[in-house]
């Protein structure tokens, strides 16, 4: 400190060096103690927004995770049930058949094949060629399975089910 600042000092004190300025720093001081307190509110404000936000889409993605998972049909344990779940516009029957019957299924229409039934057929008409798929499943089955024409194509059949065969003609 310069000795001008001292005396400046000494001048605002009453005399003495050693106390405290007593210019504008306690003014200053409350503003950035009220600064500090605003920003930490809007901090724990925006901190509570992003949880809450968060909790939003958690819960939301887990509800519609068990509304796609519950499906009102069920299926009788060892029987397997095929549903059209096509959403086209055009194109969007398919034919499945094995173990003695056969369906034709529109979207939204299901069939469910008997006991013992180990190989399913499934083919599907578009404009200019037929998609065909053989499906192979244990000869015994714990549960009922269900099974779309999309898990067919992509070999993601639930219960030891699989594609052996697709072909396009």
């Amino acid at each position: 400190m310069t000795i001008l600042g001292h005396f400046v000092r000494a001048q605002c004190s009453g005399g003495d060096l050693n106390a405290p300025r007593q210019n504008r720093a306690p003014k200053a001081s409350a503003q950035a103690s009220a600064f500090k307190h605003a920003i930490h509110g809007m901090q724990e404000r925006l901190q509570n927004f992003i949880l809450l936000r968060a909790l939003k889409f958690w819960l939301a993605g887990l509800l519609m995770t068990l509304l796609a998972a519950c499906d009102m049909t069920s299926v009788p344990p060892g029987k397997i049930m095929v549903k059209n779940e096509i959403r086209d516009a055009n194109y969007n029957v398919i034919k499945v058949s094995g173990g003695g019957t056969s369906f034709t299924l529109s979207p939204g229409e299901h069939g469910i094949f008997p006991k013992g039934t180990t190989r399913l057929y499934f083919s599907r008409r578009y404009k200019d060629y037929t998609r065909q798929y053989t499906v192979e499943c244990p000869s015994v089955l714990k549960d009922g399975i269900k099974i779309k024409l999309i898990d067919v194509h992509l070999n993601k059949i639930a219960g030891g089910c699989e594609t052996v065969s697709a072909s396009k003609g």
